[in-house]
């Protein structure tokens, strides 16, 4: 198959990453995939498991749980150290208005969502005053292939196979947008694999799935010579590694969908019992309309003539909103924290941390995975425009409100006085538990404590 090629793993996990995305875009999105989510009961036609599906309430536990965790990692602004000369840089970091913060936050949801991510550092090839390094992300379904290859004793990223979609204008309409699929082949070359180059490949007979061919070739450099690696850095939920992970989000879209389908019979249930239903016998049954309504009144000549209402009774559809409980529970215990019992909100805030310990560590991982991610790619962008300096990126680990009653303030500054610690670490304190203003540091804080004195 060529350049088309999907890596194994990717075969086996991209139906898991489309049920993820579905589970997240909502229940317009799991509706559309029909009895991919939902099967149809035994003898039921086509009209009726419309009106069926149509009924069920998709209760979007995975998109509430994710924006949690999200909203958990971003309550501090990202911590984004590099050298004064590209801070500006920064702020348009893909050539397409888009900040460095924006694009960790966006890295973040994906690793969140289906476990993967991919970074780009690039370069145009064209000389020119205003050339300079640029990020180019990937979804999880984009990176379609890879391989590692061993050189001098380290494993190294040898290739990578990224499927893009260009638009182009056409020129006999400038109002029409035209996309085309190419695939971007990232390999190191040469017998001692140091050489870095980058193929674009394009079909040039649609009708033909073996046409495929490199219409462009280039090789980056930096300061006049070949990089030496591939500037491609994936991001998964705890490793930077070229290996597909399982998507943190997996096991709570699971029951969510289970949630789904119960919702689906518990609807579809509800709309066959809810109204009772009339019966007769002995009537009879030739031209005759029988009416209901307070000024009707039903006769029949024979002795045995009956009438009642069939109503719903047993516990059918309650063993159903019990199960639909029950995956609300196990969705909460899988990480969906927002949909807990209000009763909960009287716990004591070390209660909570205790009980969320499990959630605290993974995503702690995340958060510390994606900010080393982040960190290379930063530091590579930074080689690139001729930098040198410390870069670093440092995404938010602390998920709770600090607090500090006044008693705990007092012994702080008493263990201060006496010495036994030092003025920053008393401060670094004040800051984690909200007693300092945002964005204001140690430092800058002490110059204008000093400003004050002098005044």
């Amino acid at each position: 198959m060529g350049v088309t090629t999907n890596h194994p793993q990717y075969a086996e996990k991209e139906g898991k990453w489309q049920k993820c995305r579905d589970a997240f875009d909502g229940g317009e999105a799991v509706k559309a995939r029909g009895e991919t989510y939902l099967p149809k009961l035994g003898g039921q036609s086509s009209d009726d498991y419309d009106a069926c599906a149509e009924r069920a309430l998709y209760y979007n536990a995975t998109a509430r749980t994710i924006q949690g965790w999200l909203g958990c990692v971003f309550r501090k602004d990202p911590q984004i150290a590099v050298p004064e000369t590209i801070q500006q840089l920064l702020q348009d970091v893909m050539l397409t208005g888009v900040p460095m913060e924006a694009l960790a936050k966006t890295a973040l949801q994906e690793v969140l969502t289906v476990g993967r991510y991919g970074i780009l550092v690039d370069m145009p090839t064209e000389e020119s005053p205003e050339r300079r390094p640029y990020l180019i992300p990937f979804k999880a379904e984009q990176i379609v292939n890879w391989q590692t290859a061993r050189r001098q004793g380290d494993v190294v990223l040898s290739m990578v196979v990224l499927r893009e979609t260009e638009a182009e204008p056409q020129p006999e309409d400038p109002f029409e947008i035209k996309k085309v699929e190419q695939y971007r082949v990232l390999t190191l070359e040469g017998d001692a694999l140091n050489t870095y180059t980058v193929r674009v490949w394009r079909q040039i007979d649609k009708n033909d799935a073996d046409s495929w061919v490199p219409v462009e070739e280039y090789v980056p450099k930096l300061k006049g010579q070949p990089l030496d690696f591939i500037p491609f850095c994936f991001i998964g939920p705890n490793t930077i590694l070229p290996d597909v992970e399982k998507s943190p989000s997996e096991d709570l879209v699971d029951v969510n969908l289970s949630h789904y389908r119960s919702s689906a019979d518990l609807e579809h249930g509800r709309h066959y019992t809810a109204l009772p239903t009339v019966w007769v016998a002995g009537f009879p049954t030739e031209s005759t309309e029988l009416r209901i309504g307070s000024q009707t009144a039903w006769i029949s000549d024979r002795t045995d003539a009956k009438a009642g209402i069939l109503e719903f009774t047993g516990q059918g559809l309650g063993a159903l909103e019990k199960a639909l409980s029950q995956k609300e529970a196990m969705m909460a215990a899988l990480g969906a924290r927002l949909l807990e019992d209000p009763k909960r909100a009287a716990e004591a805030a070390e209660a909570i941390r205790l009980r969320l310990g499990g959630e605290q560590v993974a995503l702690t991982t995340i958060a510390n995975t994606a900010s080393l991610a982040l960190t290379i790619v930063l530091q590579w962008f930074a080689d690139w425009a001729g930098v040198s300096g410390d870069v670093t990126v440092r995404l938010n680990t602390e998920f709770f409100e600090q607090t500090m009653d006044p008693a705990m303030l007092r012994e702080l500054v008493t263990v201060w006085q006496g010495g036994a610690i030092a003025k920053a670490t008393l401060y670094h304190n004040m800051e984690r538990s909200g007693l300092t203003r945002p964005g204001v540091d140690f430092e800058q804080e002490q110059v204008e404590v000093q400003a004050g004195a002098v005044l």
